[in-house]
């Protein structure tokens, strides 16, 4: 049975309208930003990432390359760091709405948990800064897809008779270890 498609596809439409509007102007620039995208930018511009003694690129390496690619394919700006966290927020709506469809296999629960998750403050705000949240958010959100695509688990109570029969027969204590 083909599943309707539209509920999702409205709900990204609206929240990449939500992330991506004014991007240069709202919201004001935090201070973070700048420590986050400034050894990216340094690179890019002068080849060395540490003239500014921030050490950032390690606590987040995937948002250190992603950005600047995007710097190298557009320029090294606010805006263009702030348009990569909102397409990646954008596209952990869309993640989460995948990933929660696998683990339920109920269009409603996972269209609700998107539209909760898609108009959070917190989640909007972050889609619309230059910080890593956004960049983690959509790799744990990958994994998470990937795993119950690729290693779907097993329904809960499906052990096999003679898994379940062991764990009964076995006696108390070593089922449950007794603190001495």
């Amino acid at each position: 049975m083909q599943r309707p498609t539209w509920p999702i596809l409205l709900l990204l439409g609206a929240a990449a309208v939500l992330r991506f509007a004014a991007l240069g102007h709202f919201p004001d620039l935090n201070a973070d930003e700048g420590r986050w995208t400034n050894s990216t930018k340094n690179f890019l511009l002068v080849r060395d990432r540490f003239m500014d003694g921030r050490l950032h690129l390690f606590l987040s390496p995937a948002f250190h390359g992603l950005s600047l690619a995007a710097f190298a394919v557009f320029d090294a700006s606010i805006v263009t760091a702030r348009a990569l966290s909102a397409l990646l927020g954008t596209l952990s709506i869309a993640l989460l709405f995948l990933t929660v469809r696998e683990l339920t296999d109920d269009l409603e629960i996972a269209t609700a948990a998107s539209v909760l998750f898609g108009f959070s403050r917190f989640a909007l705000y972050l889609s619309r800064s230059a910080l890593f949240e956004s960049t983690t958010s959509f790799f744990i959100l990958a994994a998470a897809y990937l795993c119950l695509v690729c290693c779907p688990p097993k329904p809960l109570g499906m052990l096999s008779s003679q898994t379940s029969t062991k764990i009964r027969r076995a006696p108390l204590s070593t089922r449950y270890r007794a603190s001495g």
